[in-house]
C-alpha cells in the first residue's frame, strides 16, 4: 500500500497515511518516488494557510523516482531515473519531468575521486564578494561550494554559532551566525562592497 504525507485541516499537523495511487492520466507518467523533502514553503503554507485549494492537501515541491507506467510517453520507459516537481507521496503521478542520466552522475563523481577543477575556465573574482544567506541549509550549503569554485570570494551567514565552521569548510571565506548582534556591522566589514546575494531562506527580515 502506498503512504503519502497529509495536511488534513487548515493549520494543522502533517498526519501519514496509506491511499490508493491515481491511475496516470493523459499526458502524465506514473512514478514511484525514491526521495523527496520537506521545503521551506511547505512550512510556510502550513503555517500561514496558502495555496492550498482544499483539504486533505498533500504538501510537496520536488521529488526523484523512477518511472513505473510510462503512459503514452514516446521519450521516457520504464525504470528511468527522474526528478520533477512533485509531493511527499509514494507514487505519483505526474506531467513535467526529466531524467537524470547515469553519465552524468559518473562525471560528477570524477570531481571527487580525481579532484578535477571544478570549472574549466574560470574566472578571476577573487576580489568579487557574493553573500549566502541561510548557507548550512541544504540549498544554501550547495551555493556556498558553486559560488567558490566559481571564483567568488564567499561571505555566509548560517543559523547558528556551531554552523559557521562548517560554512567556512564547504568553502566561505567568512561566516557569521544571524543571531550575532553585530552582523550587519560584520558583514559590511568582512565586504565592504559587497553587491551580490543569495538569499535562501527568504523571510521579511533576510529580504530586508
Amino acid at each position: 500500500m502506498a503512504k503519502r504525507l497529509v495536511l488534513a485541516a487548515p493549520f494543522g499537523r502533517l498526519q501519514l497515511e496509506a491511499y490508493d495511487p491515481p491511475h496516470a492520466g493523459p499526458s502524465q507518467i506514473q512514478v514511484k518516488v525514491l526521495a523527496t523533502s520537506l521545503n521551506h514553503l511547505d512550512w510556510k503554507r502550513i503555517k500561514k494557510n496558502l495555496f492550498i485549494p482544499s483539504f486533505p492537501h498533500v504538501l510537496g515541491m520536488d521529488i526523484v523516482g523512477h518511472v513505473v507506467d510510462p503512459g503514452e510517453s514516446q521519450r521516457f520507459q520504464e525504470g528511468d531515473i527522474i526528478l520533477s516537481i512533485g509531493t511527499i507521496e509514494s507514487r505519483v503521478p505526474v506531467l513535467g519531468l526529466s531524467t537524470i542520466p547515469f553519465s552524468l552522475c559518473t562525471a560528477c563523481g570524477l570531481y571527487l575521486g580525481l579532484g578535477l577543477a571544478k570549472v574549466a575556465d574560470r574566472s578571476n573574482f577573487d576580489s568579487t564578494h557574493v553573500l549566502i544567506w541561510g548557507a548550512n541549509g541544504g540549498v544554501g550549503k550547495l551555493a556556498v561550494q558553486l559560488a567558490k569554485i566559481s571564483g567568488y570570494s564567499v561571505v555566509a551567514v548560517t543559523s547558528s554559532n556551531e554552523t559557521t565552521a562548517q560554512a567556512q569548510a564547504r568553502g566561505a571565506d567568512y561566516a557569521v551566525s544571524r543571531s550575532d548582534q553585530d552582523l550587519i556591522t560584520k558583514i559590511k566589514s568582512a565586504a565592504p562592497d559587497l553587491r551580490l546575494a543569495f538569499d535562501t531562506i527568504v523571510t521579511e527580515e533576510t529580504i530586508s
